[in-house]
């Protein structure tokens, strides 16, 4: 089956290049050596190295599911993550053994299952349900990290608290508007909890760019709190300054990240600006660096992450037509607001994320209308 006999020695090899492709962020390959690994550990009967295998294979399938290029891909990789983890749930609950403590093992157990119910809830389409199990699941999380910890299981821990961020900050908008700013606030302390526990466990992974996830959220909760729009600006701009001394170099993913929340906090400090020359000069800005977004997640097909790149650069192209000066320009920028919302779509509509669709579709009838007001006033001078 395997080609050469099963060894110890080859098991171990092929986990440790699972977690070194993690590292780089090569998802696709950790997968590989991780699923390959647990066949080997199987082979041998090490069933709780198999089960381990098996528990990342689910975290990086899942991570690669946003590199999908179609919807079906997108389910098929949620189900490989859900199957990965539904063999590690399985394995513990089958296992009698003296060595693992009662406690990590029923933590295994739930963490595998709410692990794959966030899976489930990435293509939830009923907002109603989707609200209801992303309490659910943060609770079963939450629980699941305090006993890693309790018990010096760090990296899992780690895997946890990373999981509990993305999901709070990729569904807070979902929520009532009084919740959302303490799920921000919540989704930071995990991303920061994440890096630390990771850190401590000697199994670092720079490929999830912790820092930058921290500042998504950051402007994420700026943008939902109450605070007067100068306060917002001058938040906006000190996270801004914090991203670009936190940017991970040589990975294409951190860069993008890094790159788009740059793009964001200009773009939002623009609109909370009243002088006209800084509001084009920061929309500018945001346009060029979305540019350098796109040019990182085209790399590896970062589809979501795509999609809000591309929501950000129209939203900025469509500011600029109300208050550049220049009209030999607008028909430029709508051209470019309408074509960017277009692509926005396409690339969301391989997640089906309900937030960003429907916020394309609210915008462009507005792009199309300003279009043909432009074209008429061009006619009729």
């Amino acid at each position: 089956m395997f080609g050469k006999k099963p060894s110890l020695e080859r098991a171990d090899k092929a986990f440790m290049a699972g977690y070194e492709a993690e590292r780089r962020g090569n998802w696709s390959s950790a997968v590989k050596n991780y699923v390959e690994a647990a066949g080997l550990y199987s082979a041998l009967k090490n069933r709780l190295m198999e089960a381990e295998a098996n528990y990342f294979a689910g975290h990086c399938s899942l991570l690669q599911a946003n590199r999908s290029e179609s919807t079906d891909d997108f389910k098929k990789q949620l189900e490989k993550a859900k199957d990965y983890w539904e063999s590690t749930r399985k394995i513990h609950i089958k296992l009698e053994v003296e060595d693992i403590k009662p406690d990590i093992r029923g933590a295994i157990i739930d963490s595998s299952l709410m692990l794959s119910s966030l899976a489930d809830l990435l293509e939830e389409q009923d907002l109603t349900k989707r609200k209801s199990r992303f309490f659910d699941v943060i609770d079963g999380m939450e629980k699941c990290s305090e006993i890693y910890q309790k018990y010096e299981e760090l990296e899992k821990a780690g895997i946890v608290e990373f999981w509990s961020g993305m999901i709070k900050l990729q569904n807070y908008m979902y929520l009532d508007l009084e919740k959302r700013e303490e799920i921000l606030t919540s989704a930071i302390i995990n991303f920061n909890n994440a890096e630390r526990l990771l850190e401590d466990a000697n199994k670092e992974r720079p490929s999830l760019c912790l820092p930058s996830l921290v500042n998504k959220a950051k402007i994420a909760r700026v943008l939902e709190s109450k605070e007067p729009d100068e306060i917002k600006r001058k938040m906006l701009s000190d996270i801004r300054d914090d991203e670009v001394k936190t940017q991970e170099e040589g990975l294409a993913f951190c860069e993008g990240l890094a790159a788009l929340n740059l793009a964001c906090a200009d773009f939002h400090q623009a609109t909370f600006i009243k002088k006209i020359d800084e509001r084009i000069r920061l929309l500018q800005e945001a346009l060029k660096i979305s540019d350098q977004a796109l040019s990182s997640f085209t790399k590896n097909k970062e589809q979501n992450l795509i999609a809000e790149t591309y929501f950000i650069s129209a939203q900025a192209s469509r500011e600029l037509v109300e208050i550049i000066p220049v009209r030999g320009k607008h028909e430029e920028l709508l051209k470019a607001a309408y074509e960017d919302f277009k692509k926005c779509l396409r690339h969301s509509k391989i997640r089906e994320d309900i937030w960003i669709t429907a916020n394309v579709l609210a915008e462009i009838p507005g792009v199309i209308a300003d279009y043909s007001g432009f074209i008429q006033s061009e006619h009729s001078e």
